[in-house]
This record gives structure tokens, sequence and C-alpha cells, in this order.
């Protein structure tokens, strides 16, 4: 019986589908064991997700969003961007579909050995909520950013130019004992799920202020603040090394893709 699920939302790349789960696989002996399992949640997903999802033999679950208009969500209390509001209904899916131990990572990262053992030996689910720390290449514009913690170093910006071998040899050695409350990351994070729902899971947009177009809070800070309303410490553990491209899923094939 398992009881733990890793979950990741997808919606128009395939090469990223099949990317997160085969690190996934690769580093994550709990996938093999039976104490783990993991599915996507095709998040308003392309046909062609859809197709390659369907002959892929991995679980998955069909979420499809109503597209609501900029005055709608505002009414809501909702802020910009719309999308945001469908990604918040994908990711309360995937808690709903879970077992009790909830992981959610996202299809741009990638994973290192004794990442979720890593979380599993810290956590404890009636006192804390847990956050791999991340490892994210340099910004390649200027003005561009890191998640706030987050070690830089190159080890590729998308799935086309990413060098496992080499962030698997840097690992062992940027690992550490060492943690951080409250930090500004939430990505991939363990809690249960039973908590989440009770705090209500994540509000269905960046919360507005005053207008659509002025953010007050953003639905993961927003979560995370319900979760440790509740009693839970929101921790990052940086024992747990886990690659991140930064938004890797939406800016590959972009000159493909049309919305259903």
């Amino acid at each position: 019986m398992t009881e733990i699920s890793i979950c990741s939302l997808i919606y128009r790349s395939i090469k990223y589908a099949k990317s997160v789960h085969q690190s996934l696989m690769d580093h994550t002996p709990a996938l093999h064991d039976g104490r783990a399992r993991f599915f996507f949640v095709a998040n308003d997903a392309t046909p062609e997700v859809l197709e390659w999802l369907e002959q892929s033999g991995i679980d998955f679950v069909v979420q499809e969003n109503e597209h609501r208009t900029e005055e709608e969500l505002f009414s809501m209390g909702y802020a910009h961007p719309e999308y945001i509001h469908r990604v918040y209904r994908g990711w309360n899916r995937a808690i709903q579909e879970s077992d009790e131990a909830c992981v959610l990572v996202n299809s741009d990262n990638m994973f290192s050995d004794g990442w979720l053992e890593a979380l599993l030996e810290s956590w404890h689910p009636d006192q804390s909520v847990l956050v791999s720390r991340l490892v994210e290449p340099p910004p390649r514009t200027r003005g561009g950013c890191t998640c706030p913690g987050a070690i830089v170093y190159p080890f590729g910006w998308s799935i086309d130019d990413y060098c496992d071998d080499e962030f698997q040899a840097f690992v062992p050695g940027h690992t550490s004992p060492r943690f951080v409350e409250n930090p500004r990351s939430f990505m991939p994070c363990i809690f249960s799920r039973s908590r989440a729902i009770k705090v209500g899971m994540y509000p269905e947009g960046n919360l507005a202020k005053g207008s659509f177009k002025h953010v007050l809070k953003c639905g993961d800070r927003e979560f995370f603040d319900r979760l440790t309303a509740s009693g839970l410490r929101h921790i990052c553990i940086y024992s747990s090394l886990v690659y991140h491209f930064r938004e890797g899923e939406m800016r590959y094939e972009s000159s493909k893709y049309k919305p259903r």
C-alpha cells in the first residue's frame, strides 16, 4: 500500500513530462519499493500531451478549468495573471488525488539521489511542511532573478542542455544538515493532505489588492501561510537538493503551442 504521492502538473510539453518522470524514477527509490507512487495532473493539457499520457502507462488525472475573465476573477478576490487561477486549481486537484503524504514537484525540476529521503527523515506531518533547497542556473537576462536561498550553478537552462551527471556529482559536496525556517520557496514540498484540505488548500489565484492588476499576495504564499497558521513550521531542508530550470514548460515550444 502506497503512503506517499508525488505529483506534477503538465500541460504542453511532452519533453518535460518525459524528463521529470524519468528523473524521479532514476533518483527516487520509494517509487520502486512500493512506498510511493507518481501521477500527473494533466491541467488544461493539449491534445498531444493527453495522447502521449494515454500511451505512456504513467498514472494521470485530467483537470479541465473554466477560463474566467479578469472581471470575474477580481470579483472572486483574485489578481493577475489569469492563467495562475487555473494552475492553483490544478494543484488543488493534485492534493485531492494524493495519499496522506503529499509531495508536489514542478515539471521543470530535476532530482538528486536522496532528495526524498532527506525530506522524509525530517518531516513530522503534524508539525511541519518541508521544501527542498533549489539549485538554479544564473539568469540569462539582465534583471533576471533566482529563487531566494537557491544555490546558483549552471547545470543547464533547459532539458536540452541539462547535465545530470555533473549535477549528481555536485550534490554530495553541497548538502548540509542546516535548515531555514520561513523560506521564500515553496516547491518541491511535502505536507499532510488532510491538513491541506482542512486549511482550504491553495486559493484559486493570487490575492488582489484594489484591482486585478495589483497582487496583494501570491497564492503559494497564502497557502503556506494557512498551513503555518494551523500550527505547522515552514522549513527548507538543505539536505534535499533539486534542480530547477525556472518556468521551463512555459518557455518550451512556445511557438508551437496553441491554447485549446
